[in-house]
C-alpha cells in the first residue's frame, strides 16, 4: 500500500495530477518532509508534557504515551515513503 499525500490539504491527490514523474517525485518528498516535521513536533510536545507534568494520573500518562506512539508510527511511515522514493530497490 503506497501513501499518497494530499496537495494543499485539498481533494486532489498527487497521483491525479498530470505532471512529469520527476515533479511528482519531488512533490511526494516535499509532502513527506512537511508531514515528518509536524509529527516530530507533536512527538516532542507530548514528550515534554510527560516529562514535566508530575500531576498526571497513570491513565492520563497512558493516553499521552498512546498518542506519542501513534505519531511516531506516522512519522516513520512518512520516513519510509521518502526512503523508498529516494532509494528504490
Amino acid at each position: 500500500m503506497e501513501i499518497q499525500p494530499y496537495l494543499d490539504k485539498g481533494k486532489t491527490q498527487i497521483s491525479e495530477v498530470n505532471l512529469p514523474p520527476e515533479l511528482i517525485h519531488d512533490l511526494v518528498i516535499k509532502e513527506c518532509e512537511i508531514a515528518k516535521r509536524e509529527y516530530f513536533n507533536l512527538i516532542n510536545d507530548i514528550h515534554e508534557v510527560l516529562e514535566h507534568c508530575d500531576e498526571l494520573t497513570n491513565d492520563q500518562k497512558l493516553e499521552y504515551c498512546t498518542s506519542e506512539r501513534f505519531y511516531m508510527k506516522q512519522y516513520l511511515k512518512h520516513a519510509l515513503v521518502k526512503i523508498n522514493r529516494c532509494f528504490p530497490d
